[in-house]
């Protein structure tokens, strides 16, 4: 009975394999020859499954499903490994995998070359780089693809991307960088099941979790609030894209708002390039007609490779497109370092400055004082006191800044808010059109701008409503400018 049963369910993969490689529909046609590859192999076949699992692997070999190959360069063979055991020791059977593993890695690098190439090709509208938010649901697989392939991807067509890959832990800087979901160009949700299971689980209330899971959970739910307002607003609907990164559409995409969005599906390699470039376009305000054009030529350069026969000068060019990479990533990291010590602020900035109230009127003792402490000191703090009447500290440092900048003392004024601190201080960095890594924490972020600062010499940072003097210190570039402090204390200089 066993053995009936054993055989028909042979036959029935063989049919099925069969049939669908007739329907010419590979991708199922190799999955019934691989299930009959392990039958056959458990039967002791050895032979009868080296040909069905060379046929499952033939069928397949774009997406490569069934060898667990690892998609970086010297290490194709790591497919070898996986599937040992099923091909046996034939040493020519293992010969032509290896040179079949070979031209499909080469062909995957002419793919690659390809996408840059038409990348370059996309125009860019705006004067000013897009921006971009990335929402995401901790998860090893997803932060590693976001880091190594889709910020890279994006940063490489001009878009300045804010995306946190540190660790949550929900507070007053977390809820500014949500924040920011408001105010960035564009929106993306890299959509999982995850991110819908945290979202259904923020809903519920009384979230009774580890502190871990319970900030993420409140994260996910925080930050598609936030893009539900976006969906909800027309001008803005267009500015969120889900992408569909695993899982079907009905288990991974988190809200029924963003169901009625339009989402890019990743879930194949095969689709990440043209669905990128489609991500790209929208960001960058192309045209629907012009991204089909560069998606289909796309395509169309896609079809020749796979059906071109390998060459010596392909291999030469996934050679030189390698070593030109690296070569370009050593120069940029010498040209950061260079512009970090050589660049220079020529224009004038007045960031974050409130409006003065009307009625402010004379203080010149109180705006003398401070200038006369700015002649030995690089900050001077203001506190509350019974001299300044009705007219307080706030109003006081605003007063200063409006007359300093008038007479020429500072090309560079920044005004930063202690309730905002984090948000403040990403907006001065951007104000001063530092493009660095966003995924670093803010103080790292802070010390290029502290060092560009220290070389206009004049500048002035004005903190408002910080407790401690020396809480800002950190904050305080080293040489030129001037930082003024104000507080609720009665121990100041003013």
């Amino acid at each position: 009975m066993n053995s009936n049963k054993k055989k028909k369910t042979e036959n029935e993969y063989y049919i099925l394999a069969r049939s669908y490689e007739g329907l010419a529909n590979k991708e199922k046609a190799g999955e019934y020859y691989r299930k009959l590859g392990e039958i056959h192999d458990r039967g002791g076949r050895q032979e009868k499954a080296r040909n069905c699992y060379w046929k499952a692997f033939d069928l397949n070999n774009e997406e490569l499903k069934y060898i667990d190959m690892l998609m970086w360069e010297g290490e194709y063979l790591k497919g070898m490994d996986v599937i040992k055991g099923k091909i046996g020791d034939n040493h020519e059977f293992k010969q032509i995998l290896v040179a079949k593993l070979h031209e499909l890695t080469v062909k995957r690098d002419l793919r690659r070359i390809k996408f840059e190439e038409q990348l370059e090709k996309i125009p860019q509208e705006s004067e000013k780089d897009p921006t971009c938010y990335i929402a995401y649901a901790r998860e090893e697989d997803v932060g590693k693809w976001l880091k190594g392939t889709l910020v890279q991807d994006l940063e490489r067509a001009g878009i300045d991307i804010a995306v946190d890959f540190k660790n949550v832990q929900v507070g007053d800087s977390e809820f500014d960088h949500w924040e920011s979901i408001r105010e960035e160009d564009y929106v993306l949700l890299v959509a999982t099941p995850l991110i819908k299971k945290r979202n259904e689980r923020y809903k519920k209330g009384g979230i009774s979790l580890s502190t871990k899971e319970r900030d993420e959970t409140v994260a996910i739910g925080v930050q598609l609030e936030l893009m539900n307002n976006r969906v909800n607003d027309l001008e803005k609907l267009k500015t969120v894209i889900p992408i569909l990164y695993k899982g079907d559409r009905t288990e991974s995409i988190p809200t029924k708002l963003l169901e009625r969005v339009k989402y890019q599906d990743v879930r194949e390699e095969k689709n990440y390039y043209c669905e990128i470039v489609n991500v790209i376009g929208k960001i960058q305000d192309l045209k629907q007609n012009e991204i089909d054009r560069l998606t289909d030529k796309l395509e169309e350069s896609f079809k020749e490779i796979s059906f071109k026969c390998i060459q010596s000068e392909d291999e030469t060019a996934v050679f030189q497109w390698k070593e030109d990479r690296e070569n370009a990533w050593i120069k940029n990291r010498k040209r950061k370092k260079v512009n970090e010590e050589t660049t220079k602020l020529e224009r004038k900035i007045l960031y974050n400055v409130p409006n003065i109230k009307n009625g402010f009127h004379g203080r010149k003792k109180e705006l003398k004082k401070i200038k006369k402490i700015f002649n030995k000191n690089k900050i001077a703090l203001i506190t509350s006191s019974p001299r300044l009447g009705r007219v307080g500290k706030t109003e006081l440092a605003k007063k200063y800044v409006i007359k300093s900048t008038e007479k020429g003392k500072y090309d560079q004024v920044f005004w930063i808010s202690a309730e905002k601190l984090e948000k403040n201080l990403r907006g001065m960095i951007k104000e001063l059109g530092i493009r660095v890594e966003r995924t670093k924490s803010v103080e790292k972020q802070f010390t290029t701008a502290k060092r560009l600062l220290e070389r206009s010499g004049k500048w002035l940072i004005v903190f408002d409503g910080v407790k401690e003097r020396h809480a800002m210190k950190q904050y305080s570039p080293e040489a030129g400018g001037a930082c003024l402090n104000n507080h609720s204390k009665r121990t100041g200089d003013i």
